[in-house]
């Protein structure tokens, strides 16, 4: 169905059929090129029908035409001819203006909808620009952090100003802000990658369980540090699953990083793994519950959308993104 609307050479055609001006006619483009309205044909022909009224029964069968040529320039497509089935004039100009009629409703109808599609892609774009913006804030700040730290101990140092204690503190701190600067980037590489479909997965069967034990063990140091107690909890003969092992390493830490960061110091992180049958099919199941303030159940819809953060400022005072 082709997008277009009533014209005003047709809006101005019909009405001059209604006023008794039936020799007129739509001329079709003399441009080669040029698109043709795909009524223009039918009009002319009824056009014609028109102009050799006496073919018409009776004067108010010829009202009833005009009024239904009326209600098509005047945009108003609920008005119909009734078919008598005789074959005879009438029943020509009667299909033929009712066809007209539908397909010109089908077409604008189409191009409404189409307007309002439009309409409601830009309102998303336009959201996801604003989610973006609010993104950079949380974003300078994490990269401007680490970097200051790293600038402020590395001129100090150079001074020669401090001891061996507070110099080694300093090579400390700005070892752990270049690990920061450095996970921060990857992750911003990840988001990037997945996005735009170009992330690469090496899937093959593997242990659950050692996926598992190997986040804890990396993410240990950090729970360590905010006196958190990680308990673990693996089934036992856990069937083997495709995955690949890098990245469900990465989800895996990135739960548990969440949990240890929001949680408070001092409490305990759970993790549990276990396996059930669904649908004669067995599942894995992967379960971290932390002691944190949780997410609002009105945000959770949003929670995997692009930018978007339920608090900046929870985010900015724990740290990430």
């Amino acid at each position: 169905m082709p997008q277009i609307s009533l014209t005003s050479e047709i809006q101005e055609f019909l009405w001059r059929l209604k006023n008794g001006n039936f020799s007129a006619r739509l001329s079709s483009p003399k441009d080669p090129g040029e698109e043709s309205s795909p009524f223009i044909s039918e009009l002319n022909l009824l056009a014609k029908s028109l102009e050799d009224r006496c073919q018409v029964q009776s004067p108010s069968e010829l009202d009833k035409v005009l009024e239904s040529i009326t209600s098509i320039a005047s945009l108003d497509f609920a008005h119909s001819l009734p078919i008598q089935g005789d074959g005879g004039i009438m029943d020509a100009l009667a299909s033929g203006l009712n066809m007209l009629s539908e397909e010109l409703s089908n077409a604008l109808r189409e191009k409404a909808a189409l307007f309002q599609r439009e309409q409601a892609a830009r309102k998303r774009a336009e959201m996801a620009n604003e989610m973006k913006d609010l993104f950079l804030a949380p974003l300078s700040h994490e990269l401007r952090t680490p970097l200051t730290t790293i600038l402020s101990w590395t001129q100090l140092i150079k001074k020669g100003v401090l001891d061996q204690k507070k110099t080694e503190r300093g090579v400390t701190l700005i070892e752990n802000s270049g690990r920061a600067l450095s996970q921060l980037i990857n992750d911003l590489m990840e988001v990037s990658r997945i996005h735009s479909g170009k992330l690469l997965m090496n899937r093959r069967l593997i242990q659950l369980s050692d996926s598992v034990q190997m986040a804890v063990d990396t993410i240990s140091f950090a729970a360590d540090e905010r006196g958190i107690k990680i308990i673990t909890s693996v089934a036992r003969d856990l069937p083997l699953v495709f995955a690949d092992p890098a990245r469900l390493n990465q989800v895996i830490l990135n739960l548990l990083n969440n949990a240890i960061k929001f949680s408070p110091r001092g409490s305990t992180v759970e993790l549990r793994v276990d396996a059930r049958e669904t649908n004669h099919n067995m599942q894995c199941r992967i379960q971290v519950t932390d002691h944190g303030k949780g997410i609002d159940p009105a945000f959770l819809p949003n929670v995997f959308e692009r930018f978007r953060q339920e608090d900046s400022s929870t985010t900015r005072s724990f740290g990430g993104l």
